[in-house]
């Protein structure tokens, strides 16, 4: 028995030194028959490593399913169960997934099977495997070739397992799954509000040159009109001035893009109330960059610069309803399409009243807000799991 290093951070009350042992030596590892099976429409679930989702999650939404004669077969030597690890062996190499439920199911040979075992604790040894330390080594033991792939003799044999008591394992399996528990309420409430977004774009803009949407605010009954962008906003791309990288100067200013913000800047090109619509350089052709933005920026020469005209359009609303608008025709160009300025302001938008536009700008802006506080909500707590999976393992 090999002892090992000491992590940088531990909770209080620990002290002892941890121990290495092969993965092999700690817990049973296998997979089921190679056999492949044929589906039925109403079975048993049968999941693949396509199925790993989000972080440890899997996908039974769609899976295929197999007869209850197949799985006996194939799960005679072994078959996932409560408190297990699901370990990709091939395409995706050395993602895991932790068994939190019980009920029949099946993955295929493309994983292995780690069950629970008494001599270390499943959870621990599940967050161990996501850490640095871990994926290092076995990404060091895949098989090279058309299709990459780890043996199971290499996994028992060759990745080595730094731990401690198992007291000091549960402490740290349970403070990681509560991060997990966290990381994927967050995730769950991002795709929501952003789903929820869709369906309101839909059913608060008109659809196939109706004249109203199919929800609206209450009081409001006048016909949308459609307006060429022309008519509604004022272009300011005269203002824009490209800096290559080597030459800005570093400041607090966004400096923009045709997708975004590239750097922060000293100075500013344009100060107010705009909308930034991607000229060339776009990443999304189909999800097309447009952005709101308020205050002073720098804008380079990727990026239309659009502002509402007062009490015609409010800019708010007129963001969603140029995002909404299906840019692809209009762009002109190979491999690095282009939305040419006079083709531009002259397409087509449907916009209420100004007073319409302005409840409906606002409530969009909202929901944009809860949507960025839960991108940075997540964003912080991957943050600080991928910080403290590096300092709470040696």
């Amino acid at each position: 028995m090999e002892h090992g290093k000491t992590p940088k951070i531990r909770f209080h009350g620990f002290n002892d030194n941890w121990e290495v042992r092969k993965l092999g030596d700690l817990a049973e590892i296998g997979d089921i028959d190679h056999r492949m099976p044929e589906t039925v429409d109403n079975g048993i679930p049968y999941l693949m490593t396509g199925d790993f989702i989000n972080i440890n999650e899997l996908n039974f939404s769609g899976v295929k399913h197999i007869s209850l004669e197949d799985y006996k077969k194939l799960s005679s030597k072994i078959k996932p169960e409560k408190h297990d690890i699901l370990f990709a062996r091939y395409a995706t190499i050395g993602a895991v997934r932790y068994v939190d439920f019980t009920g029949d199911f099946l993955i295929s040979y493309s994983c292995a099977i780690i069950k629970n075992s008494k001599k270390i604790y499943s959870k621990y040894l599940y967050h161990f495997l996501t850490s640095d330390m871990a994926q290092g080594q076995i990404q060091l033991e895949v098989n090279t070739g058309s299709q990459g792939n780890i043996g199971i003799e290499t996994m028992k044999n060759n990745i080595n397992v730094s731990f401690p008591t198992h007291a000091e394992q549960q402490r740290i399996g349970e403070y990681f799954s509560r991060l997990d528990d966290l990381i994927g309420l967050y995730k769950r409430k991002l795709e929501k509000s952003l789903n929820f977004k869709k369906a309101m774009l839909a059913k608060m803009f008109p659809q196939n040159g109706k004249p109203t949407p199919q929800i609206r605010f209450a009081g409001f009954s006048d016909n949308w009109e459609v307006r060429k962008l022309g008519e509604v906003a004022t272009r300011h791309d005269n203002l824009r001035v490209p800096i290559a990288e080597k030459d800005r100067i570093e400041g607090c200013t966004p400096y923009y893009g045709a997708n975004g913000i590239q750097d922060y800047v000293k100075g500013y090109t344009h100060n107010g109330e705009f909308i930034l619509v991607a000229e060339d350089g776009a990443n999304d052709l189909t999800n097309y960059p447009v952005q709101y933005v308020v205050g002073k920026i720098w804008v380079n020469n990727h990026a239309h610069v659009l502002q509402a005209i007062e009490r015609v359009s409010y800019c708010k609303c007129l963001k969603y309803a140029i995002h909404r608008t299906n840019i692809e025709p209009f762009l002109v160009g190979g491999s690095r399409a282009k939305l040419n300025a006079a083709i531009m302001m002259d397409i087509s938008i449907p916009l209420p009243t100004h007073a319409e536009q302005q409840r409906i700008g606002e409530y969009f802006s909202r929901l944009d807000d809860l949507i960025g506080l839960y991108k940075r909500k997540l964003e912080k707590s991957l943050n600080l799991k991928k910080a403290m999976l590096e300092k709470m393992f040696p």
